[in-house]
């Protein structure tokens, strides 16, 4: 049974060990389990949720805090010019 090494975690064509994206991403949901004392089903939510808004997809989007000040900002500026 020698060829090509298959990864218990996600089947992958390479040995199983820590680089391996889904051994990865679960150790991070059993680190959040661990340390906010979560449910294996909410650490995912927390996890599915942190990915996203870390991804770089929303980096084109402006943050809430930055959405507020521009709102506040064109506010003034439309009772500056009236």
């Amino acid at each position: 049974m020698t060829g090509i090494p298959k990864c218990i975690n996600c089947k992958g064509e390479h040995i199983s060990d820590r680089s391996c994206l889904s051994y990865c991403m679960e150790y991070e949901i059993r680190k959040l389990m661990a340390h906010k004392n979560l449910t294996m089903g909410d650490a995912r939510k927390l996890d599915k949720k942190s990915k996203m808004l870390n991804s770089p997809e929303s980096k084109d989007f402006p943050s809430l805090k930055e959405k507020f000040f521009l709102k506040k900002v064109v506010k003034s500026l439309q009772k500056s010019t009236k």
